[in-house]
Order: C-alpha cells, then structure tokens, then sequence
C-alpha cells in the first residue's frame, strides 16, 4: 500500500453533514412509523440511522470505507 493522504478539512465536514441528515431523518422516520404504526416507514428509519452511523465514522477516520468496514461501522477494524 502507498502512503495514505491527509483528508482536507472539507472532507470530513461533509462527511458530518451528512451524517447529521442521515441521523436525523432516520430518527424522524422512526417517531413517525411508531406513531402511525407504519412498519415500512420503521424499517427505512433504522436503514437511514445505519448509513448515518457509516457516515459518521468516514468522517472520523477522513476515508472511504471499504466493502466489510461499511456493515458494521461501530466496529474497529
């Protein structure tokens, strides 16, 4: 492998921003569905906090994640 590259500061704002959104809309989604009782709108929520949480640790680590990283993004790998 070569010498890995510093990530900007751009980078991991996005990363963060997209996180935020992610989150947040997952943990929206999620109040609705268990408001309404909408199975469907439950099961997309906890999709949208997962791919959140794989955001928020490409922006920690300032990388993309590769194939096995990305299922579990609260692991160390």
């Amino acid at each position: 492998m070569g010498p890995r590259s510093q990530p900007s500061a751009a980078t991991r704002v996005i990363a963060a921003l997209l996180a935020a959104i992610w989150i947040g809309g997952g943990l929206l989604a999620l109040a609705v569905g268990a408001v309404r009782g909408g199975w469907l709108l439950l099961i997309a929520g906890a999709a949208a906090v997962w791919y959140g949480l794989v955001w928020v640790r490409v922006a920690r680590e300032g990388r993309q994640l590769r194939w096995p990283e990305g299922l579990l993004p609260w692991r160390r790998s």
